[in-house]
């Protein structure tokens, strides 16, 4: 779903990181420990769980469309997002808290979604809304899975699986302590091809809002081709923006 400020707040982030790991070497850090430095780096416990409502307007390209979106969310549990295309809607999917609704152009009667589709809601608003330390209390298993390095970074690795098996794997930044890189097999549009693929993210150019950061640039890579297959780019950021829940309603 992304300064001025960046590089003093991760550098303020890393002397939390630093005081965290005394007397112990990073090499032997455990998943806890993994967690809490993230925590810090991406601004603490208390301005991540502070984030109740989010809206983001940006820019999405695909290999042949570029367009539009307004997506909002909510620590409740609910989201919508609404594509545009030379100012026009196209494409509304949401989640009103209990089931995916998704309405085309010209349509004024919702459809239901998949079963895979509504999943893919879901963990949008957990990875957008939560951190990662609090993806336990959401029934997702936490586990560290090693280091890796890639193009030069050195990486701990965390995955979580989602109560109903989806599997992410995120990369930490093992001197920042920011996810650089996520890995995960998924349809990119579960219900216009539910075709799984393995993809790479790529999470860009963070940015401080509110006394947290977000990435606001994403690219998704399909791993088996090595092409760009989406790209996004965050135009505005707002927290706790005080959304109307009558939007996430089946029309």
């Amino acid at each position: 779903m992304g300064v001025v400020t960046t590089m003093r707040t991760i550098t303020s982030s890393l002397f939390g990181v630093i005081l965290l790991l005394a007397g112990c070497s990073q090499n032997s850090m455990n998943l806890d420990q993994v967690l809490a430095a993230h925590t810090d780096a991406m601004g603490g416990s208390s301005a991540i769980e502070g984030v109740t409502e989010l809206e983001i307007e940006l820019r999405l390209e695909e290999p042949t469309f570029s367009v539009t979106g307004t997506y909002v969310a909510t620590r409740e549990g609910r989201m919508r997002v609404d594509i545009f295309a030379d100012d026009q809607r196209v494409f509304t999917e949401a989640f009103d808290g209990t089931a995916g609704w998704q309405l085309f152009q010209n349509e004024s009667s919702a459809s239901n979604m998949s079963p895979e589709g509504e999943a893919a809601l879901i963990h949008g608003i957990h990875f957008n809304i939560f951190g990662l330390h609090e993806l336990s209390d959401l029934g997702y298993k936490l586990t560290l899975a090693g280091r890796e390095t890639v193009d030069d970074t050195d990486y701990w690795l965390v995955d979580s699986v989602s109560q109903t098996g989806f599997l992410k794997r995120h990369f930490i930044n093992a001197e920042t302590f920011l996810v650089e890189r996520t890995a995960e097999e998924s349809a990119l549009h579960p219900d216009i091809d539910p075709e799984a693929r393995q993809f790479e993210t790529l999470l860009l150019d963070y940015r401080e809002e509110s006394g947290r950061l977000f990435s606001f640039g994403t690219r998704k890579i399909d791993m088996a081709t090595g092409e760009v297959v989406q790209s996004t780019e965050v135009v505005r950021l707002a927290i706790n923006p005080h959304i109307d829940a009558a939007i996430f309603d089946r029309p």
